[in-house]
């Protein structure tokens, strides 16, 4: 064959002056396009490629001068030539589609070999090294499923282990120490009114001013940095309220560029138009963090099972893989049963499938108090278990704020658990002040008998609560609240 088999000069040389000006990064679009060496037609493009993923396996810089170095060390420099190598990055359109070229170099690859392939056919069949039916039928099988046999790319979805674990990957980088990692799911869900969205709304200040969430030093910020808030439940006049509130108790009076909102503009995580737009978008943007509350608002399926939520969450997995943003998705927790008894794992009791499996980090809440909340975050992936928290809103009118400030504190679930059980037993009783069973406590509050006597007795003690009958297998305790004496 004396024609010249399909190539693409420009491509080639646009992937390797990408590389050259973004280094590492370059290289890893390049790569996730499906590109490999064995793609680049123009040898000395090759060469280039060849010392980039060198320079990588090392964990070294990416550019021209380091690309240089190693072309000299393997003896390749002239080959490549001086001035070919200086005059890479002159004259190209932009490195920021370096994918774009990289998909078109694999395209010309395949096309290449398809070409080869059918040629080889045509010529065993001419040689009669195979007969005329043979030759035809492989033809066939080319044309009509673009067959490549042996000759076919491997770099699809194959990594042999001395490329793959050459890598050097980076420690983990913490938007906020021990809670939210970069580029993970992070799933805060909970029971209705557990102030999920206070909490949610804290820490996208807190990421994108770089100051500690919930006044807490251990949740230390690397910030300021690119935060994205998006509702599609809440008004944007109460989104509006609440933000400058939470900042101005922080003493913070000019609005942060660092802080981008969203709110009721129809984002749709199923559609690929929105797809297609948020991809572009938080990478545009360069955000970080992605609050998305709440989520089930924007997936038709987010309650429904795997194969129904699967699409989205892959979708999301995508984003924080393509982009490196952190998705904190607010999600809800299924209903527990009549007698309020769940036996499952918090992070199990989110509602719809896939989203346990999808999260790195699912983070519990739950009402400890008419303004506090218990955080428990809880299965981690990537780390052992944050240790639980706790925190209370303090404000000047918890519906409608002009400040608001969100103050936590460590606390063991334990702990946490009974001073909840406590707040609930306590409004139960002074909404009842007649009294009632620890069997009719437990059913109102939807909380095992066991747990609600261990809090009342916890309150007797304290002589908050006091009781009378009992003593005998069939009399019931009653339980009020005490008589507070009259100063």
């Amino acid at each position: 064959m004396n024609k010249l088999l399909p190539n693409s000069e420009e491509a080639e040389r646009a992937v390797a002056a990408g590389i050259m000006l973004l280094g590492v990064k370059g290289l890893e679009r390049a790569l996730k396009a499906g590109l490999e060496p064995c793609a680049i037609y123009s040898e000395p493009i090759r060469r280039i490629l060849k010392a980039a993923l060198k320079l990588a396996s090392q964990s070294k810089p990416i550019d021209l001068l380091t690309t240089k170095a190693v072309l000299a060390e393997n003896g390749e420099l002239e080959k490549v030539g001086v001035q070919f190598l200086a005059d890479l990055t002159s004259g190209i359109p932009t490195a920021l589609n370096i994918e774009a070229y990289a998909e078109e170099i694999v395209k010309t690859y395949r096309e290449r070999l398809l070409i080869t392939r059918l040629d080889n056919a045509l010529d065993a069949a001419w040689n009669k090294r195979d007969s005329l039916v043979t030759a035809l039928a492989d033809l066939q099988s080319v044309m009509s499923n673009g067959n490549l046999g042996r000759s076919a790319p491997q770099f699809k979805y194959i990594e042999l282990a001395p490329a793959f674990l050459a890598v050097q990957d980076p420690p983990i980088k913490y938007l906020v120490s021990e809670l939210i990692p970069e580029g993970v799911i992070v799933m805060p869900h909970g029971e209705p009114r557990t102030m999920k969205t206070w909490g949610v709304q804290e820490l996208c200040i807190a990421i994108a001013t770089g100051t500690p969430p919930f006044g807490m030093e251990r949740f230390r910020t690397e910030g300021p940095v690119p935060v994205l808030y998006s509702s599609q439940e809440d008004s944007e006049a109460l989104v509006r309220m609440r933000f400058k509130a939470i900042l101005k108790a922080r003493g913070i009076t000019s609005w942060p560029e660092t802080l981008a909102f969203s709110v009721h503009k129809g984002i749709d995580l199923e559609s690929q138009a929105w797809q297609d737009a948020l991809l572009r978008d938080v990478e545009r943007y360069g955000f970080k963090l992605m609050a998305l509350d709440p989520v089930r608002r924007y997936s038709r399926n987010a309650d429904r099972g795997p194969s129904e939520m699967q699409p989205t969450t892959e979708f999301l997995r995508r984003l924080t893989v393509e982009t490196g943003v952190s998705i904190c998705g607010c999600h809800h927790d299924i209903k527990p049963g009549r007698d309020g008894h769940d036996d499952r794992r918090r992070s199990h009791r989110a509602s719809g499938g896939d989203w346990f499996a999808s999260a790195e980090c699912p983070i519990a809440f739950e009402r400890s108090g008419e303004r506090s909340t218990l955080v428990i975050p809880e299965d981690y992936k990537v780390s052992t278990d944050p240790e639980p928290f706790s925190f209370r809103l303090e404000t000047d009118d918890p519906r409608t704020p002009t400040w608001a400030k969100l103050i936590g504190e460590t606390s063991s679930a334990s702990e946490s658990k009974i001073l909840a059980f406590q707040e609930k037993i306590l409004g139960f009783l002074f909404e009842h002040p007649a009294g009632a069973s620890g069997t009719a406590i437990a059913k109102a509050i939807r909380v095992r008998k066991e747990d609600v006597l261990a809090a009342l007795n916890k309150l007797l003690q304290s002589g908050e609560v006091d009781s009378y009958g009992g003593g005998g297998p069939r009399k019931k305790t009653t339980w009020f609240l005490a008589k507070k004496d009259e100063e």
